[in-house]
C-alpha cells in the first residue's frame, strides 16, 4: 500500500471533499424546495383566486382581525 494514502492529510482532504459535496447537495435541495413551493403558491393564486392578489375570504379575515 502506498504510504501517501496513510498520510492523515489525505484522509482530511477526502473528508472535506465529501462534506463540501454534501453541503452543495443540501443547498440545491433547499433551493429546489423553495422554487417548488413558490410555483405551487403561484398556481393557487392563478387558479383558485383568478389572479386576484387576495382571496375573498382574506378580506373578511383582515376585517375580523381589526376587531381583536
Amino acid at each position: 500500500m502506498n504510504n501517501s494514502l496513510l498520510d492523515s492529510s489525505f484522509f482530511t482532504d477526502a473528508i472535506n471533499l465529501i462534506r463540501s459535496a454534501q453541503q452543495k447537495i443540501n443547498r440545491q435541495i433547499n433551493l429546489t424546495m423553495v422554487h417548488t413551493y413558490f410555483d405551487f403558491g403561484k398556481m393557487i393564486v392563478e387558479n383558485e383566486q383568478s389572479g386576484d392578489e387576495r382571496a375573498e375570504y382574506g378580506k373578511q379575515l383582515i376585517d375580523n382581525l381589526h376587531w381583536c
